[in-house]
C-alpha cells in the first residue's frame, strides 16, 4: 500500500474515532450547571437514596435530588467545575453495590435545566419570601 494512501486512511480512522468511541449510553462530562438525569433500574426509593448518595460525593457537586416516580435525579455541578461521565457511571456502579438488590442503572437521557437568576439569591435557592413548605 502506497505511502501516501496509508496517510489518507488514517487521516479518515482519526477523524472517525469520536463517533466510534462514543459511549452506548450517550452520557458525555456535564459542565457546570443543573441538570435531570433519566435512569433505567430504580426498583424502590432505596434505589434513588442509593444513586443519591454516591452522586453527592463526587466533587463538584453541590446539589441531588431522586425522584424515583419519574426515575429521575436532578443533580448540581457547581460553577467552573465539570463532572466526568465516567465519574457519573463509577457512583451508579457503587450505588449498586449499596443497594444489593441485584439492580443495573443506566443513564437514558441527560437534559439541561435553565435556572433563573435572582440577584442575591445563590443558583437552586428560592427566593426569600417564596413558600419553601414541601407538599406530602
Amino acid at each position: 500500500m502506497p505511502a501516501s494512501l496509508r496517510a489518507a486512511l488514517a487521516a479518515v480512522l482519526i477523524a472517525a474515532a469520536p463517533a466510534f468511541c462514543a459511549a452506548a449510553d450517550g452520557l458525555r462530562d456535564l459542565p457546570s450547571g443543573r441538570y435531570e438525569l433519566k435512569l433505567s433500574g430504580f426498583l424502590c426509593w432505596a434505589c434513588a437514596r442509593a444513586v443519591a448518595q454516591e452522586l453527592s460525593g463526587i466533587k463538584g457537586v453541590s446539589a441531588v435530588s431522586p425522584d424515583f416516580d419519574r426515575q429521575a435525579v436532578g443533580l448540581t455541578v457547581e460553577p467552573g467545575r465539570e463532572i466526568s461521565a465516567s465519574k457519573i457511571r463509577r457512583a451508579l456502579r457503587r450505588a449498586e453495590k449499596l443497594v444489593n438488590l441485584d439492580a443495573h442503572y443506566e443513564v437514558r437521557s441527560v437534559s439541561y435545566q435553565v435556572v433563573p437568576i435572582i440577584p442575591g439569591v445563590p443558583d437552586g435557592q428560592s427566593a426569600p419570601g417564596a413558600n419553601n413548605k414541601a407538599r406530602l
